[in-house]
């Protein structure tokens, strides 16, 4: 809702479409879920239940948010190219003598973020860094606020942690409740067979199901209960698949987790479509189809990082653990490399543009190529990347040679 309200006379002055203004700002919001250094309840409980650093929660979330990012800024530089809307002089927008005035105010974030990767506890973290925001705000008049609101601050910010603690609590509880019960193993056994022990198979399953619950429930419900009943049917198959044990389980959570937020996205129950939909005053159904449209390298992307060991190079740690020195890095780079092509020539292949616009059967060849880019494998990769560069480099050169006819970029 703050997004859609912040940047709807944006959208408005470069002369969007108001669907699809609508259907980018309900992907935007839901951006924060997977963005550290605070994800929101999901995080902690995954370090609760997997008993491992918030750091490390922090490091496997980059790759999978930067590709979610990329995939938002190649699909709005493609629309407006497309559309011939004029671009907003940066100048416009930001006041950078404001931005000078009131940096300072990012410096706690910063904290925290060195705070956690040099290993220190969230507690003594965000202690610190919450005294650090009372200094800077104290130390500025232009923000010094009365003593009873920073009280009144502090006693909402506490009440706003509640049902954090609520959260882990239940979701211990509900764990529990299923291994005693026996439901997750009879859940995990029915999904073996009907996914016939592929680990394709079972990831798809699984995120149709995360997808499905997360239309009725929070991001946060539908990562508990998806890792309460599939996560140990997904580790076992992507352990077969030649993934070793840690950086199995690793994969397997970080999948739920972007599943259950990307719930927020799809339709036909997409709540971040109709937030922003009652602000575009647009359709809820149609603007959760076209945020569907604008995430959809994201729902790739989930995937990626569980269907063999070289897709977990996304999440970085669990390669870290495994591997060493200059190889771990040159295994991490080659992964984003293709992954970063495949968030581009899939956005090029549902906008039907790059520098002019693709025939029918040039975008369903970049979208086939682009889908096997995000496939983790190196052969398979190079052959789709090869098919998808050739394309656009023919579209690219096709339109310069228009150009250099007619004296203008064709659409």
């Amino acid at each position: 809702m703050f997004v859609a309200t912040l940047t709807k006379p944006l959208f408005e002055k470069v002369g969007y479409d108001k669907l699809v203004a609508a259907g980018v700002i309900a992907t935007v919001g839901s951006i924060a879920y997977i963005t550290p250094p605070v994800m929101g309840s999901i995080s902690f409980i995954m370090v609760e239940l997997l008993a491992i650093p918030y750091s490390s929660i922090i490091v496997m979330a980059i790759g999978p948010m930067l590709l979610y990012l990329l995939g938002i800024v190649v699909y709005n530089e493609l629309y407006v190219k497309k559309q011939k809307l004029p671009q907003l002089e940066i100048s416009t927008l930001i006041d950078f003598s404001y931005f000078l005035r009131y940096c300072y105010v990012f410096i706690p974030i910063i904290f925290i973020i060195m705070m956690i990767y040099r290993g220190f506890s969230i507690n003594i973290t965000v202690t610190a860094a919450t005294f650090l925001f009372i200094l800077f705000a104290y130390a500025d008049p232009s923000l010094r606020p009365p003593f009873g609101n920073l009280i009144k601050a502090l006693e909402e910010g506490i009440i706003s942690l509640l049902p954090i603690a609520s959260a882990v609590i239940a979701a211990n509880m509900i764990m529990s409740m299923m291994v005693i019960s026996g439901l997750a193993s009879k859940f995990s056994i029915i999904l073996m067979d009907i996914s016939g022990s592929s680990i394709l198979l079972a990831t798809l399953f699984t995120g149709v199901f995360s997808l499905i619950l997360g239309m009725g429930v929070p991001p946060i419900a539908t990562y508990v209960l998806t890792s309460a009943l599939t996560a140990p049917t997904i580790q076992k198959l992507a352990m077969l698949n030649g993934i070793p044990e840690d950086a199995a389980l690793l994969a397997t959570h970080m999948f739920l987790f972007y599943f259950a937020v990307l719930a927020e996205v799809t339709p036909p129950v997409a709540l971040s479509a109709y937030a922003a939909s009652s602000v575009m005053g647009t359709d809820p159904i149609k603007t959760g189809v076209f945020a569907a449209r604008v995430a959809l390298p994201k729902y790739f992307i989930g995937l990626t990082f569980i269907l063999s060991f070289s897709g977990t190079a996304i999440l970085i740690i669990p390669v870290l653990q495994t591997m060493h020195g200059f190889e771990a890095y040159c295994f991490i780079a080659l992964r984003f490399l293709f992954s970063i092509m495949a968030v581009i020539f899939l956005n090029v292949a549902v906008v039907g543009y790059f520098v002019k616009s693709l025939s029918t059967l040039e975008r369903i060849i970049t979208g086939i190529c682009a889908v096997l880019l995000f496939y983790p494998n190196v052969n398979m990769n190079i052959v789709a990347g090869v098919i998808s560069s050739i394309i656009v480099i023919k579209n690219w050169t096709d339109a310069r040679k228009i150009k250099m006819t007619t004296g203008a970029l064709p659409t």
